[in-house]
C-alpha cells in the first residue's frame, strides 16, 4: 500500500468512523465501540439512581458501584436490543434498550424480579 492510500484511508476513518464489526453467519454489522458501551451503562445507572425509583438506598448503591453485565444482541448496523443487569441477593435490576443503540431515540425500559430459589423442594404429601 502507498503512502497516498494510507492517508485517504485514515482521514476516512476520522470522517466516517471506524466502527468495529462482528459476523454471524456471514452477515457483518457494525458494532458499538467500547466508549458507546460504557455510554449505554452509564445512561441505565442515571436511569436507575433518580428519586422516586423502585431500588432501595442498598440497591442503589450496588447501581453505583458494581459492574453490570451488558448483553447486546444485534439485527443490522448498531440496531438491536441491549439488557444492562445488575443482580443484588434478592433482585435482578435490568434496564433494557431497543432499536439504534448508538442515538438518542433508542427505547429504554427498566424491570425488576425478585430473585428465585435456585432449588424447589417437592414433599410427596401422600407419604
Amino acid at each position: 500500500m502507498n503512502m497516498k492510500t494510507i492517508i485517504v484511508a485514515g482521514f476516512c476513518c476520522i470522517c466516517w468512523g471506524c466502527a468495529p464489526t462482528i459476523t454471524v453467519n456471514n452477515v457483518s454489522y457494525k458494532v458499538l465501540t467500547v466508549k458507546e458501551e460504557r455510554h449505554l451503562i452509564e445512561i441505565a445507572r442515571r436511569l436507575l439512581i433518580r428519586p422516586g425509583k423502585v431500588l432501595t438506598a442498598q440497591e442503589v448503591n450496588v447501581v453505583q458501584r458494581q459492574e453490570p453485565q451488558l448483553e447486546i444482541v444485534y439485527s443490522d448496523d448498531f440496531f438491536g436490543e441491549a439488557t444492562v443487569r445488575w443482580t443484588t441477593p434478592k433482585k435482578i435490576i435490568e434496564v433494557h434498550f431497543d432499536g439504534e443503540l448508538n442515538q438518542e431515540s433508542v427505547t429504554v425500559s427498566i424491570s425488576t424480579e425478585e430473585v428465585q430459589p435456585d432449588l424447589i423442594r417437592y414433599t410427596d404429601s401422600k407419604k
